[in-house]
């Protein structure tokens, strides 16, 4: 007989019903044998559902008895900095995308005059067990976030009787790498787990469709790679997997395109990865890699992170703060080419059916001039030379300005 919390697992979990999982997680923490683990899936999803004070005290009641872990510890952390994240929602102005028309859509990417993402729109495709949604395929709609979009069609050529994508592009467009179901000629093909995983394929188009599809020589049938986002020489492609020796649940790895042959896959470290789920990268500018992750410092589910080139490694991931990260999965960034606006999916707004949907956004200026003068107490008069101190409350961060011959002083 399963136990609740296996069945939350399993089923409510899988199947995207996060407010079953909560209920029947509810019930399991009750329990007086309910494990730390159970108390950690539990605080995750009171996090998803934007419950922070009752989620920190499930993330204690975990770490009480792994209180050396630092994952969690930063997740706990995380319930205390909603606020001071929120302090900071003119950053960004967030709209739904009028290619959003009732169903799932997601992970959207550049390619040529339009845009490529994810969808279960196709009412006559084969239905997924899990959600009673078609199976994924790959549309395209022509258009930008100016004028808009055109009415998306499917991509001709790659879309199966499973899940196909999300994709990425060659700077040419000549070149898809995409995510798929291990299957063959309509046949899924089960891990020793009896799991069907994703593979990394690639695609060739030829006129208005795309052929030859191949696999990327690192898949396997006993783990997932998907999530491909290649730079713009086409060598080097940063995608996800499950593969043994990772840092957690999934995991961002880099494989470089040597002499036509991809090198062994190497772990993006721990800058980037969690002991949690990091997924569906983006490079952009071949420098910047933003990516999403249940780990880290989070509002809840999946959040949009940014790491940068710096040296030979990466810097620290970033948290990309509020509205743009919700308590809900925040994920799939595509960014225009000056970095000022973009295209993300998210599952807010969805309440119980947990669809995923694309909104626009574009990142906001906030900078502002300080102005002040310093005076003498008794006359008024200007005084120049002085040393006056500013402190951001948010970040702590300290910054100490000098007074002018007339006694101003600004602070951009």
């Amino acid at each position: 007989m399963h136990k609740p919390e296996l069945i939350s697992l399993e089923s409510f979990y899988k199947m995207n019903n996060l407010q079953k999982a909560e209920e029947e997680y509810a019930k399991v923490v009750q329990q007086q044998d309910a494990s730390p683990t159970s108390k950690l899936r539990y605080a995750q999803l009171l996090m998803r559902s934007g419950k922070y004070v009752m989620a920190k005290s499930y993330f204690e009641l975990y770490l009480a008895a792994n209180p050396s872990d630092q994952g969690v510890t930063k997740l706990k952390q995380s319930c205390d900095s909603l606020q001071n994240w929120q302090r900071d929602s003119m950053q960004y102005t967030i709209q739904s995308s009028s290619l959003n028309t009732g169903q799932s859509n997601f992970s959207p990417v550049w390619y040529k005059d339009g845009v490529a993402f994810a969808s279960d729109r196709n009412a006559k495709a084969k239905s997924y067990e899990w959600t009673g949604r078609p199976f994924l395929e790959m549309y395209y709609a022509k258009g930008d976030l100016d004028k808009g979009f055109s009415s998306p069609t499917a991509m001709g050529g790659i879309n199966g009787v499973y899940h196909d994508g999300p994709a990425t592009f060659t700077s040419k467009g000549d070149t898809m790498y995409f995510t798929r179901n291990n299957y063959t000629k309509k046949k899924a093909e089960k891990s020793s787990a009896d799991v069907v995983d994703l593979k990394i394929y690639q695609a060739v188009k030829k006129d208005t469709l795309w052929t030859n599809i191949t696999e990327f020589p690192f898949n396997s049938k006993e783990y997932s790679t998907g999530h491909p986002t290649i730079t713009t020489d086409g060598n080097t492609m940063y995608f996800v997997s499950d593969m043994p020796g990772g840092m957690g649940g999934t995991d961002i790895y880099m494989t470089q395109k040597v002499n036509g042959t991809w090198s062994k896959p190497v772990n993006m470290g721990s800058t980037i990865n969690s002991p949690f789920n990091e997924m569906f990268p983006m490079i952009w500018k071949d420098s910047v890699l933003y990516f999403s992750s249940d780990g880290h410092y989070n509002m809840g589910g999946l959040d949009i992170f940014k790491t940068e080139k710096e040296g030979s490694g990466w810097t620290d991931a970033r948290n990309m703060g509020y509205p743009l990260n919700t308590s809900y999965d925040d994920f799939g960034v595509a960014l225009n080419d000056n970095g000022t606006a973009g295209i993300l999916s998210s599952n807010r707004n969805s309440k119980n059916t947990m669809q995923d949907n694309l909104y626009t956004f574009t990142i906001n200026d906030i900078r502002f001039t300080l102005e002040g003068i310093a005076v003498d107490k008794g006359t008024q008069e200007p005084i120049a030379g002085v040393n006056v101190e500013l402190t951001n409350t948010i970040t702590g961060t300290k910054e100490t300005v000098t007074t002018g011959p007339d006694g101003n002083l600004n602070s951009n």
